[in-house]
């Protein structure tokens, strides 16, 4: 009994505690591999700027989605951080400011054409100024350029990055990597006639318009997917199949010469049979006032840290939505008050954390559940305020050459639960009972971009109340390489690794005590914007435990995209936490819309 009570605990734990950490984290479109990474990118705005950065590899990281080109994103940044730039040039960026990042419409209403005359203008007002110091082409960009210009423009761009003169260049391409200008000038002769003219005066008369200046914007998410589970379920209330459904609408308004905005992102999901997962949440909706060195956010708001792909140790603002994917990576909004001060020795974050969020389980008609199922509805906690306990967190960020380094200090309510297996006592039926302790959290993270390759890092240092849990560490360490241009064609092949560390060894509450992950990631280049990422998870302790996914989509035109998501699980081990998994491989098909 006592092992049997023992292998439900793990099962619950398992998938309550992030079966996550065994899945690889969906690419965002805001991340690309071959972007330099010297700041960091939250919800709303991106910095500090420091002079690794360029404005084509901010573009690349804060991209909302790979709809838009990455020209239109460059100069929505350049007209809604007017502060941050010198000389009506959205080259010179200023060293040490933040740069907000505009709401979806915003971007949208920037012609491609235009967006990319105008950035060619630019580069011309750069190649002929006097040298300056303002932005020095990093090696990231280089690859940005390399991913676009083939043959003998690649190797004139090779050359052009080796010369000693290197400020005599642009910090930026020419060409988006996942959407090419498909007008009349797209091609081998045109581009090869921009590459030549980037160190020439420019003298394009094309006149660039500016977005309209309303104060209210409205954009919005929305997608269709179906869940197909091809191996028989394990319990009698659940299905082969699931058809499901979301929306989440952005509304955003600013005012006070954009100094103060307000944004509401609320999110809906309908669930064919899983009541649980039918559910309504506020990712966000919060103010934010901008100062000369200071930034105030209140209201619910999200908030990421991390580096690694794996698992997020260090990420604990946000209560993980586990009803969305297994992946972690869906949030709760989360009720704060945020001041961050911008200073030259780095940032320095302040959270009041007012009001907790409990983690969402897959219901009774659900898959990827245990055996036992979770109480949802009666959760414990430690503190006597129960979900109204106050918490506050204090993060330092700073970016170093090649390095962008964060430290951070989280005191209050464990966004992970204990898992308590009881008997119900009115059905007189094994369940799990929902315990959130109180916590104190050491976290550090850091990222370094080396040529070709990014060098990651993330460790915890978990502190409890020892009656109820023993103190511990953890890490997740790893790499990414980049090929560029692989065999001379236009795709990009990256390699990655990255492995988990939990000294809890055999009790610890997540999967990834002792795992190896390797991945890799196509980015065919295309007008599509067509990208294929395939991880392995591998238990070092279980040669049979291990797990995989297969991740891919493509864009079908301005508004519609495809996103083909495999998931396999694999456990013979009776006794394994992963076990209660090894039915429920599945493939989701989504047909996603953005307008």
């Amino acid at each position: 009994m006592v092992k049997l009570k023992r292998r439900y605990l793990y099962s619950a734990m398992l998938l309550g505690l992030t079966v996550s950490a065994q899945t690889f984290a969906k690419p965002n479109s805001v991340q690309m591999i071959t972007s330099n990474a010297s700041g960091s990118v939250t919800a709303d705005r991106y910095g500090p700027i420091n002079q690794g950065d360029t404005i084509w590899s901010i573009a690349l990281k804060v991209r909302p989605n790979d709809e838009l080109s990455v020209h239109q994103v460059m100069q929505a940044l350049y007209h809604f951080n007017p502060k941050a730039f010198r000389e009506n040039n959205l080259n010179y960026m200023i060293t040490g400011h933040y740069l907000k990042i505009p709401p979806l419409s915003y971007i949208q209403d920037f012609d491609n054409k235009q967006a990319k005359n105008k950035f060619l203008d630019d580069i011309g007002g750069w190649s002929t100024a006097p040298k300056r110091t303002v932005n020095v082409l990093p090696t990231s960009a280089k690859r940005d350029n390399e991913s676009i210009v083939r043959g003998s423009q690649k190797q004139a761009q090779t050359n052009a990055v080796s010369n000693a003169n290197i400020e005599t260049l642009p910090p930026a391409t020419v060409q988006s990597i996942d959407q090419p200008d498909v007008s009349s000038d797209n091609n081998n002769n045109e581009s090869s006639k921009e590459l030549t003219n980037r160190s020439q005066p420019q003298t394009s008369n094309a006149t660039f318009s500016e977005p309209h200046n309303n104060a209210f914007q409205l954009s919005l998410i929305a997608a269709l997917e179906y869940r197909y589970f091809p191996q028989e379920f394990q319990f009698t209330q659940q299905h082969n199949g699931y058809l499901s459904a979301f929306i989440e609408p952005e509304i955003y308004f600013q005012w006070n010469q954009q100094n103060d905005s307000l944004t509401f992102k609320p999110f809906y999901r309908w669930d064919q049979y899983d009541d649980e997962r039918s559910h309504f949440d506020v990712r966000e909706l919060v103010w934010l006032h901008v100062g000369e060195t200071w930034e105030l956010r209140t209201g619910i708001n999200k908030v990421y840290w991390g580096q690694t792909e794996s698992i997020h140790l260090v990420d604990i603002i946000n209560q993980t939505d586990l009803v969305e994917a297994i992946d972690g990576e869906d949030k709760l909004g989360q009720a704060m008050v945020n001041l961050t001060l911008i200073q030259d020795w780095g940032n320095l974050d302040f959270f009041i954390l007012p009001g907790f969020r409990e983690r969402t389980f897959p219901g009774l008609e659900g898959r990827l559940r245990p055996e036992i199922l979770i109480d949802q509805d009666n959760p414990r906690y430690q503190s006597s305020r129960e979900e109204h306990h106050i918490d506050y967190a204090l993060r330092w960020s700073h970016s170093v050459g090649a390095w962008d380094l964060g430290v951070a200090w989280f005191d209050g309510t464990d966004r992970e639960p204990l898992l308590i297996p009881e008997l119900n006592p009115i059905t007189n039926q094994p369940t799990i009972v929902l315990l959130y302790p109180q916590i104190q959290q050491l976290g550090i993270d850091a990222l370094a971009a080396v040529g070709d390759w990014l060098y990651k890092f993330e460790g915890i240092y978990r502190q409890f109340d020892q009656q109820l849990a023993q103190d511990f560490v953890a890490i997740a360490t790893g790499f990414e390489y980049t090929q560029i241009g692989i065999f001379d064609s236009q795709i990009d092949l990256g390699w990655l690794m990255e492995y988990q560390f939990d000294d809890r060894d055999n009790n610890a509450t997540t999967p990834g005590q002792n795992d190896l992950m390797l991945g890799t990631r196509f980015v065919l280049n295309d007008v599509a914007g067509t990208e294929i990422l395939i991880a392995y998870i591998q238990d070092l302790d279980d040669s049979t435990t291990r797990s995989s996914f297969i991740e891919a989509s493509s864009r079908l035109n301005d508004y519609w995209k495809w996103r083909l998501d495999a998931r396999l699980f694999s456990s013979n081990n009776s006794l394994d936490p992963f076990n209660f998994l090894r039915r429920d491989d599945h493939i989701q098909f989504s047909l996603e819309y953005y307008y």
